[in-house]
């Protein structure tokens, strides 16, 4: 620096420092939220997807299908009725994916947050009834409540 030349001071430093902390004490919780809003958005439509493809499975072979079934079993010769890259425990947008009970008159696929609290903070299901349904805190029922909306 030359002569007359002045620098910030040790307090104006400090209260830039302070300035951006506060900003960013702000922004990132908010970010995270919209994060997992985004997630559990996304997992509702991807259930919504596989009970489509289980209704159309379904009415095809008069059973319900396994992940490894809706991949892999060709309705038209052009597509299947899951894209290759759904299998049990495929993790998606932070939930992972799970089809436990399939028969012949029924199934059951979860939607469980890969990391809770960070990737997602419900749980969600879907059945044959093509009703998806959430729970805070542990694998839904056919009892818990219904999600009518993606936004919710």
């Amino acid at each position: 620096m030359g002569i007359g030349e002045r620098g910030f001071t040790l307090i104006e430093l400090s209260i830039v420092v302070l300035i951006i902390s506060i900003l960013a004490a702000i922004i990132i919780p908010s970010m995270l939220r919209s994060r997992i809003h985004a997630n559990e958005a996304a997992a509702i439509w991807n259930l919504r997807a596989v009970s489509t493809a289980q209704v159309s499975y379904q009415s095809a072979n008069n059973t319900y299908g396994s992940f490894d079934s809706l991949v892999h079993t060709q309705p038209t010769e052009l597509t299947s009725y899951l894209d290759s890259s759904w299998e049990e425990g495929c993790v998606r947008q932070g939930y992972v994916y799970s089809m436990p009970q399939i028969e012949a008159v029924r199934f059951v696929c979860y939607a469980s947050p890969q990391t809770w609290g960070y990737s997602g903070i419900r749980y969600f299901r879907v059945d044959q009834t093509g009703i998806i349904r959430y729970n805070n805190s542990q694998l839904p029922s056919e009892s818990d409540p219904v999600i009518s909306d993606p936004e919710q």
